[in-house]
Parts: structure tokens; sequence; C-alpha cells
């Protein structure tokens, strides 16, 4: 299974627990139950506003678990078509390596 990870500020924020709900912030126990189930090499990561996509600005449990990790811009509405063939095209990469053919 996997998941994708939409980054922006206030995502980062949230995550890091200080959103307006502090550490029971939903994004914050999403992401923490992802990285613990899933591991870092099961989130696809999309960054969403131009001040993200530099991973060494970024803080909290997002820098620390996805950090190194490639991440795809949809920083633009222009970036639509693109991010979504090339998002879709890494979940089928990593599906088929979670997954592989059975030779017969």
């Amino acid at each position: 299974c996997l998941v994708i990870v939409f980054v922006t500020l206030q995502y980062m924020r949230k995550v890091a627990g200080e959103g307006p709900n502090g550490k029971n912030d939903n994004c914050k126990k999403g992401f923490s139950y992802a990285c613990s189930t899933k591991g870092s090499e099961n989130i696809i990561v999309v960054v969403m506003e131009d001040a993200c996509t530099n991973p060494r600005n970024w803080r909290g449990p997002v820098k620390v678990e996805l950090g190194e990790e490639l991440y795809y811009s949809f920083t633009t509405d222009d970036e639509l078509s693109t991010c979504v063939d090339k998002v879709v095209q890494q979940m089928r990469t990593r599906i088929n390596r979670l997954n592989p053919p059975i030779d017969s």
C-alpha cells in the first residue's frame, strides 16, 4: 500500500504538532501512522508550494522522514498534468516492486 503526502508549509507545521490542534492534529497522526506502518519508501511526496521545493528547508518529521525522498512538484496549475502522470508512473513502479509478477 502506498501513501501520497502533499507538502505545504501548513502541513509541515501540523505534522510537527505546531498547528491549532497541537499533538492531536489529524495530519500529525496520519503522517506518523504512515511512516511507522508503511515506511518512507512507500510514501510518494508531492510539493504544493514554491516555499517547499527545497527539502533542505523542510522541517520537523517531514524533513526527518522524507527529506531524502524524490518529490514531484505541483506548485502551479500548469504542472497538474505532468505531476499526475509522474505520480501514476511512480505508483505503478512501486506497486510492481512490492508485488512482482509471478513467472509461469
